[in-house]
């Protein structure tokens, strides 16, 4: 399942903020391709939530 486009952006300004290498590495494979770009979303929400505590580590992998 793919996250929502709330998630994505609550997540890249969490990045923006926290974690300026999860926001490169999300512009760096945001506009590859459709598929690229749903796994960059996918990696960025992961981390945000981890970060955040709504998910565990082990629940995420």
């Amino acid at each position: 399942m793919h996250p929502s486009t709330h998630d994505v952006v609550a997540a890249l300004r969490w990045a923006l903020e926290h974690d300026l290498d999860a926001l490169l590495d999300h512009r760096r494979h945001r506009f590859a391709s459709v598929p690229a770009r749903r796994a960059a979303d996918a990696r960025l929400v992961t981390r945000w939530r981890l970060a955040v505590g709504q998910v565990r580590a082990d629940v995420a992998a």
